[in-house]
């Protein structure tokens, strides 16, 4: 007897999960009898095709899953080869109509209370017909960087469960906005900046397109970001080309640098990076060393780990994939 395959139990078990399936429940998925008894059941001439479906989809390669499936549809599987193949057929529509999903955070600033915002969320769809989202568990993930005036940085990153509706309507052309409720940021206390990102963590749900009924998995929100000034900074945002420009002055001190990174708003720190990658050739050793706490505001996440020498080959690499050319450069980044 063929064993059970734990893979493709997994990928059902989120199916079932998402598609309300009797004796289911939301939340991570598990091994599922009735269907690990299913995958026994295949005949074996559509085991392989099965086997490779199970993997591209497991891998997020939607687009050979889908080749694997047409192929394979072709052919005329009955009985639970046929169930399984239409099994994955349906994680395969879900995730294309969850990719047409804009899903952001919007994070209103209280005027009568600094440091604190009211979260919304907003999901807009440009199709054609009306989608009722239902959602699984979700959680406010918070992620805080706070800089001193030296350079040094405190990160921290925190989460809790958000109260979700049952179901969210979202029409073509029209914003569905969903009210998650207010959040406090720390006071600056003497820090030069603070800056906080939030985003909306889900477990799969399920989708209604018409008659269809869908998983909704890989629900991705947009963050929103904010960024909290010390009291003596001035309020003005500064363009990123200041930074530039006073990186190539030559007599660069880090205070002064990092007072330009955060003062800039956050739409603009790719454009800094761009920037500054475009000149790297031109910033002296010193000067770049002197940036690095504004270097690493403006990458976030994305920041290289190592000294003035590392970030000369990440700004490089950055300059040369703008120019279309290609690398073949490792660089490890500090979230690894």
């Amino acid at each position: 007897m063929r064993r059970a395959r734990p893979g493709v139990s997994t990928v059902i078990g989120l199916l079932l999960v998402a598609c309300g399936a009797p004796g289911c429940v939301s939340g991570p998925p598990t091994a599922n009898a009735p269907h690990a008894a299913l995958w026994e059941e295949i005949a074996p001439e559509f085991l392989p095709a099965l086997e490779s479906l199970e993997a591209a989809v497991l891998e997020g390669d939607d687009v050979a899953a889908r080749a694997i499936l047409r192929r394979l549809q072709a052919r005329g599987p009955t009985g639970p080869a046929l169930e399984m193949s239409q099994a994955f057929e349906r994680i395969l529509d879900g995730r294309d109509v969850v990719r047409t999903l804009e899903m952001r955070l919007e994070a209103h600033a209280d005027p009568d209370a600094p440091g604190r915002y009211n979260l919304e969320l907003v999901l807009a769809q440009p199709g054609t017909e009306v989608l009722e989202l239902h959602p699984g568990p979700a959680r406010l993930v918070r992620s805080l960087i706070l800089v001193q005036g030296d350079g040094d940085e405190r990160r921290s990153v925190s989460e809790r469960s958000i109260p979700i509706r049952e179901r969210w309507i979202v029409r073509p052309g029209e914003e569905t906005r969903v009210d998650l409720g207010p959040e406090t940021l720390p006071a600056v206390s003497g820090a030069l900046a603070v800056r906080c990102r939030w985003e909306v963590a889900f477990l799969s749900g399920e989708l209604h397109v018409g008659e269809r009924a869908l998983p909704a998995m890989r629900l991705v929100t947009t963050p929103a970001k904010r960024v909290l000034l010390a009291d003596f900074l001035p309020t003005e945002p500064v363009p990123h080309t200041e930074l530039v420009r006073y990186a190539l002055e030559g007599r660069v001190h880090r205070a002064p640098a990092l007072e330009r990174a955060v003062r800039m708003p956050p739409s603009a720190y790719s454009a800094a990076l761009d920037g500054l990658a475009d000149e790297v050739g031109l910033i002296h050793r010193v000067a770049l060393d002197e940036l690095l706490p504004a270097l690493r505001w403006l990458a976030g996440d994305e920041a290289p780990m190592g000294g003035a020498d590392a970030w000369r080959r990440w700004l490089e690499l950055r300059a040369s994939e703008r120019r279309g050319g290609a690398s073949t450069l490792d660089m490890p980044s500090a979230s690894r």
